[in-house]
């Protein structure tokens, strides 16, 4: 997702007084299955990405609005629709 875009989707969600490295050690649920702990952001192209460590292992997921189903803030969750190809990288 384009930060713009990024920034909306936070707005959406209310979300907006929140930096992007706030969300690091928020968990990632792919279907509200665990895929792992944000453990770093990467903001430094236009495609923002959070890095997840996996059991021993990064993966890149794309921050883009098609993925993200919904945030719980109080438990620190970040529910998703990641597509399978992804988490088999």
């Amino acid at each position: 997702v384009l930060k713009k875009e990024y920034r909306e989707l936070m707005d959406a969600e209310e979300l907006d007084e929140y930096p992007l490295d706030y969300f690091i050690g928020f968990h990632i649920k792919d279907h509200q299955v665990e895929v792992g702990e944000i453990i770093d952001i990467e903001d430094s192209t236009a495609n923002v990405l959070f890095v997840v460590e996996q059991q021993g292992r990064k993966l890149l997921i794309p921050a883009v609005e098609d993925f993200i189903e919904d945030f719980d803030l109080e438990n620190r969750i970040i529910n998703m629709a990641i597509p399978q190809e992804l988490l088999e990288l």
